[in-house]
């Protein structure tokens, strides 16, 4: 479904060789999209009141992605990640957002 999300908007998108491509929402959630230079992808899901996470989704990238999987000479590209550090960092990092909820919270 991304892909052809996409793939539609950058052939529509005036602007060549940009990734117009940053987000959907629907009644339920919204869907936030980035595309490191590397080409990897993020996505992140968050509440529709949830404003613009292009800046949350790079840093996500160059102060988690890179400095605990791609530097790490332990984890192989291309395959499954199994590091708990990175974990417990990717963790961390989405529990400091501005806009997250704790899930155990409301379900108690």
């Amino acid at each position: 479904m991304i892909h052809s999300i996409k793939a539609f908007v950058d052939k529509m998108s005036p602007k060549d060789g940009q990734n117009g491509f940053h987000s959907y929402t629907t009644n339920e959630y919204k869907l936030h999209f980035y595309e490191s230079p590397s080409g990897f992808k993020f996505i992140l899901t968050t509440d529709i009141r949830v404003g613009n996470t292009s800046d949350i989704l790079r840093k996500l990238y160059s102060q988690v992605y890179v400095k605990y999987v791609v530097r790490n000479p332990l984890c192989e590209l291309n395959q499954t990640i199994k590091s708990s550090l990175f974990e417990s960092k990717l963790e961390s990092f989405i529990c400091d957002l501005p806009f997250y909820e704790d899930i155990s919270s409301e379900n108690a």
